[in-house]
């Protein structure tokens, strides 16, 4: 059954204007694992931008919005070896996520020259 589902898109200019402001707005949203695959693509700021879309759809998804104790960074999306998108949630994300229930979740990430769109679905 489909607990929450979640949707999100980005300028990617607008990711272009954060990342140019040093690298506490990394550090504050990716994940290590994320900074290093973002920044080994050759166009880091749709990878960033991608990424964060999902992140912002799985809040959406669970219902929660970013809120009390969760961390954009421990919502960590990676790639299967196919190159398929998966999150690794961690911390108050994956409490928030057990606690409602959810088994299985789905992730879809896409790029156009100017935006960046996820979305998330939710199974319990």
């Amino acid at each position: 059954m489909i607990l929450g589902i979640g949707t999100d898109i980005i300028e990617l200019t607008r990711m272009e204007r954060s990342l140019s402001k040093g690298e506490e707005f990394k550090r504050l949203v990716f994940s290590k694992e994320e900074i290093t695959y973002c920044d080994s693509q050759g166009n880091s700021e749709a990878s960033y931008s991608g990424r964060f879309a999902a992140k912002e759809a799985l809040l959406k998804a669970l219902g929660t919005g970013w809120v009390g104790e969760m961390k954009l960074y421990d919502i960590v999306v990676l790639n299967d070896d196919k190159g398929k998108p998966y999150f690794d949630l961690r911390g108050e994300v994956k409490n928030e996520a057990n606690n409602k229930g959810a088994v299985s979740i789905h992730l879809s990430i896409s790029h156009s020259k100017n935006h960046a769109t996820a979305v998330v679905i939710i199974e319990n």
